[in-house]
Order: C-alpha cells, then structure tokens, then sequence
C-alpha cells in the first residue's frame, strides 16, 4: 500500500534524486489521455488506494512534453479530473480553452482536443516534498508550455 509521506528531508537528497526521477518519468510507459480512466489507472498501478505521484502529459504524434503535474492520488487526478468538463476541476482543458484555440468553444471541445493529442505517463512518489520540487524541476527541464508558477 502507499502512503504519502510527508517526512521532510533535505533539499540536497531531494535535489540529488531530480535526474533519476526524471529519466524514469520519460522512460515510464505512455498510455493515451482518451483511455485513462480512475478504474484503468488502478489496474495500471495495481491498487485501489491512493497512489501519489507525478504525470506528464505529452503531445502524441511528436512527444512534446505540454505539462507536468502532481497529485496525491494519480487515478482521482487523471482519471477523473483530467477527464472532468468542470472548470474546477478540469484546470489543463480550462486553460486550453482560454487560450482561444480554435478547435475548443467549451469544456468538452477542450476534453475532446486533449483525448485527440495528449498521451500521459505516471511516475509513484509517495514523499510530498520530493513531489513538489520533481513537478517543477520536470516542467522547467522539459520546457513544458501549459505549466505555470504563478502565485494566485
């Protein structure tokens, strides 16, 4: 069973663990946005338990990373909000659409433009702060276009 941990532990064992983990992000397997279900994703990671990590979500045709994110429970994250039309919960299509693309004039053109390119490949970390500083290390390495930092 996983469990978050949320044992700090100093910046420079973090820091020293950011090129592996982020070799076995690209090197995980890709499984396509459209298919990835909660119920999938437990099957994939083999429990029906909170498993925590991070994710990237790739462009299918070209491998471009588009955006790293990080969750306490991967399947919840990808397989039910990535998947969601709501605003709150579905952040990556909301921003898509705000972006005035012109495949997307709603929510669900946005759900449907992302299960037309994206792919997603997921990578266990149980400890929230190796999670934290790995999601923004892995959007900055991999230049992703849809992460933003910015303070609300």
């Amino acid at each position: 069973m996983n469990t978050i941990s949320t044992d700090i532990i100093p910046y420079s064992d973090v820091h020293e663990q950011l090129p592996l983990l982020l070799e076995k992000l690209l090197g995980a397997d890709k499984y396509l946005l459209s298919e990835l279900t909660r119920g999938k994703i437990e099957r994939i990671l083999g429990t029906k338990s909170a498993v925590p990590g991070v994710y990237l979500i790739s462009q299918i045709d070209d491998e471009m990373p588009v955006y790293v994110g990080r969750s306490k429970n991967l399947a919840q994250r990808i397989g039910t909000d990535h998947r969601a039309i709501q605003k709150t919960q579905a952040t990556l299509a909301l921003r898509l659409w705000k972006q005035g693309i012109e495949e997307i004039s709603c929510m669900k053109t946005a759900r449907e433009y992302m299960y037309k390119r994206y792919n997603v490949r997921m990578l266990p970390i149980n400890n929230v702060y190796t999670r934290t500083i790995f999601e923004v290390y892995a959007a900055m390495n991999l230049c992703t276009e849809q992460n933003s930092f910015m303070e609300h």
